[in-house]
């Protein structure tokens, strides 16, 4: 793997251009060759892409009022590309994005209506405390801050056991499940996960030592807030 320092107007570069993919960690810029993914074709991923089928169709169906709308609220609501880029999705990019994400929230809203301004809540997530972790006690504990609240909806992704030492696992993290904190979740101040990560993972027997990263969005609007991220190391 080579490092790369930018210059003559290129400041970054990210994804697949030709058989060199461009990436980036800790350590900077890099390239690698391009090797064809594996593709366990899980139940998740094939749920997502007929989910991503079933927005794509629905998009064709709507009036041509509804599809102007889409296009003025994705002008008026840039998003951020990898490399931290604003750009402006298209009418459709922005109404499959939004709706998938309203279904994955069980979210009632009429797909074809834009959505209102998101509000989101600071504190939901405890960052400043660890997750924690116990495979005899089979829990997954990911702790509630002050913002926290029954009802809210939050996205969790987690990364698959890594050594220790490994701090960069952005290519690993998994969306484990859509959790909607319940009143028994704020009384513990904690939400359990572990069920769903062993489920989607496998087991984690022998992992202990290792850990967890995690990063949790709160959804609103059809829209996620700043990841909040917490971290912890798998028990006996």
């Amino acid at each position: 793997m080579a490092k790369v320092s930018f210059g003559g107007g290129v400041a970054s570069a990210s994804g697949k251009l030709g058989g060199t993919v461009f990436s980036r960690n800790k350590g900077g810029a890099y390239f690698k060759n391009w090797v064809v993914p594996t593709n366990p074709q899980t139940a998740k991923q094939q749920s997502q892409r007929a989910l991503l089928a079933q927005k794509s169709a629905a998009w064709r169906g709507i009036t041509t009022e509804e599809r102007t709308s889409w296009q003025t609220w994705a002008n008026d609501n840039p998003i951020l590309d990898r490399l931290g880029n604003s750009i402006i999705l298209t009418g459709a990019q922005a109404y499959i994005k939004i709706n998938i994400n309203r279904t994955n929230a069980s979210d009632p809203a009429t797909q074809a209506d834009t959505p209102s301004s998101a509000v989101f809540t600071a504190d939901i997530i405890d960052t400043a405390s660890a997750l924690t972790c116990e495979i005899a006690a089979e829990f997954l504990r990911i702790p509630l801050g002050a913002g926290a609240a029954a009802d809210q909806i939050i996205f969790s992704h987690l990364s698959e056991p890594v050594s220790a030492g490994v701090s960069n696992t952005n290519s690993n993290m998994r969306l484990i499940d859509v959790v909607t904190l319940s009143a028994g979740d704020i009384s513990n101040g904690y939400f359990d996960l572990y069920t769903e990560y062993v489920a989607y993972i496998g087991a984690i027997t022998g992992k202990a030592g290792f850990r967890i990263n995690a990063a949790l969005q709160e959804y609103d609007e059809g829209m996620f807030s700043t990841p909040a991220k917490v971290t912890g190391t798998i028990d006996t």
